[in-house]
């Protein structure tokens, strides 16, 4: 028989044990398997923790080869985007000679944006990068020979940077399929007249042909080639100026043309170049 004790310290030992699995069960649950639970799931995060260092090696490793396949590929697609731009010019230079802008320079200025926090680096230098690429571009414009190229947006006038913007337009629904815009062209018909306005009506009629395009014009010759008219005026309500929008058709349509050709009182003459106008659209 064990002496008395030794007994009772083995009973203390027991009943400390006890009221500790008491307070683990009030912590963290009962029966005692939801404790047991507990314990596994801390082991487990140990083990994760001190493997942490392995973990993010492998996650550097993987970053990086990330970083360098995208690399490669927006260097492809800078190649690609290059030689798209190039066709672009060249098909918007033939519009634009269309509209007497012939001479017009056109360029494309591709730069990359520094960042000093990126992760990418081209030629020594840290740059930006998004699901877009890293390489940027910016339209250079000379409207006549012998100026140098400039940023289109500081140095076109409202004319040239809505006819810019129409051939810009052709040339892009001429490269393949794309979702129907509404394009809104204002002073495209700015010094034009004769035989480049005409011109301009036709290529505002072929794009009008997939897309819905509204233009603010003088010229009868681009007038003739919309498929409807809307003529719009100030006028003088209880006091105050309000603009006014006519929908023209039939022999109103031809009278507005014929207003437009006469510039003044209207007269037979003007009505037969009106309805010619009209029948050759």
């Amino acid at each position: 028989m064990p002496p008395r004790g030794s007994t009772r310290i083995q009973l203390e030992a027991v009943e400390t044990r006890l009221n500790r699995l008491e307070q683990l069960m009030l912590k963290y649950g009962s029966p005692i398997d939801a404790v047991l639970e507990h314990r596994a799931q801390l082991i487990a995060e140990r083990e994760e923790l001190g493997s942490v260092e392995d973990r993010l090696a492998e996650a550097d490793r993987v970053a990086a080869e990330a970083l360098a396949a995208y690399a490669r590929a927006a260097l492809e697609l800078d190649a690609a985007r290059k030689k798209a731009g190039e066709r672009l010019l060249e098909q918007t230079a033939r519009v634009l000679g269309k509209l007497a802008m012939g001479g017009t320079r056109l360029e494309l200025r591709w730069f990359e944006r520094e960042d000093r926090e990126s992760p990418l680096e081209r030629d020594g230098r840290r740059v930006r990068f998004d699901a877009g690429g890293v390489a940027e571009c910016e339209l250079l414009i000379a409207p006549n020979p012998g100026e140098e190229v400039r940023p289109m947006g500081r140095i076109a006038s409202g004319g040239e940077l809505s006819r810019l913007h129409l051939a810009l337009r052709t040339a892009l629904r001429r490269s393949g399929p794309a979702p129907a815009l509404t394009l809104l062209f204002d002073e495209v018909d700015a010094g034009l007249g004769g035989a480049t306005a005409a011109a301009l009506g036709e290529v505002l009629a072929r794009l009008a042909a997939r897309d819905q395009v509204l233009v603010v014009t003088h010229l009868p010759q681009v007038a003739a080639r919309a498929g409807s008219h809307l003529r719009v005026e100030k006028v003088t309500r209880d006091g105050r100026a309000v603009t006014r929008v006519t929908v023209l058709d039939g022999e109103k349509r031809v009278r507005e043309l014929a207003r437009m050709l006469a510039g003044g009182k209207v007269g037979a003459s003007a009505l037969e170049h009106a309805r010619a106008l009209l029948e050759r659209r």
